[in-house]
């Protein structure tokens, strides 16, 4: 399994986030470059630390999840909406979840790595495989995946060594190669034991992605912010009701989501939240216009897509199983 005796784990992992003490939820969005940049910035070596494992997924976002795995590929982790309608499956349509071998299928050049402490992104892509992803109702798969609830919008991919040129006429990728991907990653936090945490309420955490739109639009981003308690997440979604925000029609999913009072917007789903101690606790999929200078944001938990992972491992035949575990964390 990935990581075993998972409810153990998590108390031992809630009290574990030491985020800067001056670098707290307050503001806009801000350009990362210009914070490693700076070295009185409160938030400069929490943002430095994490920057390689932000990516580019086509358009929007993606996160380098884990390198600690016995294939010596990468986990890569973002929102199934950022694949756009018809990539996993017809729109309109139920499509089946579970997982696929990436040695046996063929993969898309659509992720661009981090290439070093400047946060430059490389102008070559790095080869996505498709590893995990859940069910998706048909009343969820069709309107350009704007209607895919946060339980049903992230998937789990692989990352090789491959990085393809792209300009001026994109090459080809191979078939899966079992080396490791050039991931930028000073701290060493893409090895860490545990690379990924529970979300703590109350806890400050970092957003990042590379946004579409505003002064920020193609530059990677970050956003602190504070994780709600489920109270004050169903009172959020209970307000953004009253305004008549879209994100008022969706409810709470306390099991599966976690709404963190903060910035994020379009470009940056797919995306990594992290917390104190550069784990990874959530990924981008929506957010709320803002009002009076608020705005939150919903990720999916990254303590969910580990469970949704052990049991469909859980599922399968013993030979199945041994295959797919390849390619995720080994268990402590």
């Amino acid at each position: 399994m990935i990581v075993a005796l998972l409810a153990a784990l998590l108390p031992l992992l809630a009290a574990c986030s030491t985020a800067p003490a001056d670098c707290r939820p307050s503001g806009p969005l801000f350009s990362v470059r210009e914070a490693i940049a700076d070295p009185d910035n409160p938030c400069r070596e929490w943002v430095a630390n994490l920057a390689g494992r932000v990516a580019r997924n086509s358009g929007q976002s993606a996160s380098v999840w884990s390198l600690n795995t016995a294939t010596e590929t990468g986990l890569i982790v973002s929102a199934v909406h950022t694949l756009g309608e018809g990539y996993l499956g017809p729109g309109g349509s139920d499509i089946p979840g579970g997982f696929s071998d990436p040695a046996a299928q063929a993969g898309a050049t659509r992720i661009y790595l981090v290439e070093n402490g400047e946060v430059g992104v490389s102008p070559l892509a790095s080869v996505l495989f498709i590893l995990y992803h859940p069910d998706i109702p048909a009343t969820e798969s069709g309107n350009f995946l704007r209607d895919v609830l946060p339980r049903h919008d992230f998937f789990v991919g692989v990352i090789d060594s491959q990085q393809i040129v792209m300009e001026p006429l994109p090459g080809t990728p191979g078939l899966l190669q079992f080396e490791p991907p050039p991931v930028y990653d000073p701290a060493g936090l893409t090895t860490a034991d545990p690379t990924w945490a529970d979300a703590v309420p109350g806890a400050s955490v970092v957003m990042m992605g590379f946004p579409q739109v505003g002064d920020l639009a193609g530059e990677m981003a970050a956003g602190i912010g504070a994780v709600l308690n489920d109270r004050d997440a169903r009172d959020a979604v209970a307000r953004l009701a009253d305004r008549g925000d879209e994100e008022g029609t969706i409810p709470y999913d306390p099991e599966a989501e976690l709404i963190i009072r903060g910035r994020a917007v379009t470009g940056m789903s797919g995306g990594g939240v992290y917390d104190g101690d550069g784990r990874q606790v959530g990924i981008l999929v929506r957010a709320s216009g803002e009002y009076d200078g608020v705005q939150y944001v919903r990720a999916v938990r990254m303590s969910y897509v580990v469970r949704q992972l052990e049991t469909a491992l859980d599922s399968l035949p013993p030979e199945q199983r041994d295959v797919f575990k390849r390619y995720l964390e080994p268990a402590p």
